[in-house]
């Protein structure tokens, strides 16, 4: 038996940005296990990670080891060509790879780097091998031996089934498969994520997820071994209403990574066809765009009256609070959005598409309004804008909702038992 505080290695493709919902979510479990055990966060660091970046986790009780992002490469010979300058030799690892690649393309990076650090880590220290979601799942598995062999328990938090969201972005236009050449392409690399994660999954002995229906596709894989439900949560206290700050009744707002497709569609999707007929009845109305890395094509929606791309701000609860409603018109994507739980936090009213608000069990035009055609979305923005007693009364619902069943303490309570009870049974 191992003595002492249990240990967990904790590997994370990303750096857990408090700014992004990997972030959030990921230092959720942190801050959750941290009071338990000790933690190793072994993490892919970018080239312009701060030193109090850093020092921020370490204040969580984490031990940080960090693996440049430069490190990582494409692993075999036939996936090294997608680092080529030639576009035909660009596309040869699409037609005949094995894995999957560009619809996840840092799958199957590997790091030399973080291959040497696992190899020579004493493997009889941990309890557990915790993975954020799988994209170093490849690092890992192939030290699966040790792990085995030192009786540590591999558990993953999959949030969200990537292949069920790539299925589901393949039903809106992008430039990536809006030829027939380029569609199948995609699905023939949805193909083989299928299999890679029928194929992986399977292979834990725990596994998370954000909500009843990601365990429904996380069962519908064959996945028997231990399994939970841990919903995405929100600080109630820093997300928190100020009534008296929203300053103008004709301002909408959208928040997040603005670099991520799924959020790239919704914001695109507002403004081209649902944003004109708001425009029709409150002409003053304006849509605020708010989040870090906005692409080319968010970024070309700014024209600095009507709509406002700001990228990357300090403080987003400045524009919940400025605005009068949020849109989260989300077509694809998968997992439970922390936007739209920040938002009801702050005692917003929220109109969200039925996959948008997928995940979070709030009642419609009670504590959020759900409008899944463009025409409805729009009259149900307008009625928002229009009716402050109305979107008082849903914000303050929204409010009480989350802080019933989303807040931070709820949800880090939940981590805790889940992982004493992956203790107990390994």
């Amino acid at each position: 038996m191992k003595k002492g505080k249990p240990k967990i290695l904790f590997l994370t493709h990303q750096f857990p940005r408090p700014t992004s919902g990997f972030g959030q979510r990921t230092r959720t479990f942190l801050r959750a296990l941290s009071k338990e055990w000790g933690i190793t966060l072994v993490t892919r660091c970018p080239i312009d990670i701060k030193p109090e970046e850093v020092s921020d986790l370490e204040a969580l009780g984490c031990v940080v080891v960090t693996i440049p992002a430069s490190s990582f490469r494409w692993g075999g010979s036939l996936l090294k060509l997608m680092d080529s300058q030639n576009k035909l030799l660009r596309a040869l690892p699409l037609l005949f790879s094995r894995t999957p690649i560009f619809l996840n393309n840092n799958l199957f990076l590997r790091s030399d780097q973080l291959d040497a650090y696992l190899a020579l880590l004493k493997w009889d220290d941990f309890e557990i091998v915790h993975l954020e979601r799988m994209y170093l799942a490849n690092s890992v598995l192939s030290r699966i031996d040790d792990i085995q062999k030192a009786k540590v328990t591999m558990a993953m938090d999959l949030d969200e089934l990537e292949s069920e969201v790539v299925a589901r972005s393949l039903a809106y236009p992008s430039d990536s498969h809006s030829t027939v050449f380029g569609r199948f392409l995609r699905q023939r690399d949805l193909q083989r994520l299928r299999r890679y994660e029928a194929d992986t999954i399977p292979r834990l002995d725990a596994c998370t997820v954000s909500s009843d229906i990601e365990m429904q596709n996380l069962s519908r894989l064959g996945f028997s071994n231990k399994k939970e439900v841990i919903p995405n949560s929100v600080d109630t206290g820093h997300y928190a209403p100020n009534i008296l700050k929203e300053t103008k009744d004709s301002d909408i707002l959208f928040v997040g990574q603005m670099s991520y497709s799924p959020n790239v569609d919704a914001v695109t999707y507002f403004v081209q066809k649902i944003f004109p007929s708001v425009l029709k009845a409150i002409p003053s109305a304006r849509f605020f765009i708010v989040g870090q890395k906005p692409s080319e094509e968010v970024l070309k929606l700014h024209d600095g009256m009507r709509v406002i791309v700001t990228g990357e701000v300090p403080d987003t609860r400045v524009y919940h609070e400025k605005c009068a409603a949020i849109a989260t018109p989300i077509r694809y994507g998968g997992g439970t959005r922390i936007k739209i739980l920040e938002a009801m936090a702050m005692g917003k009213a929220v109109v969200s598409t039925s996959i948008g608000a997928e995940g979070i069990p709030a009642t419609h035009d009670k504590n959020i309004i759900i409008a899944d055609h463009e025409d409805e979305f729009a009259a149900r923005c307008v009625k928002l804008l229009q009716d402050y007693p109305l979107r008082r009364a849903i914000g303050d619902q929204a409010r009480e909702f989350v802080c019933k069943y989303f807040d931070n303490r709820l949800i880090e309570d939940r981590i805790r038992a889940y992982y004493a009870s992956i203790k107990e049974a390994g």
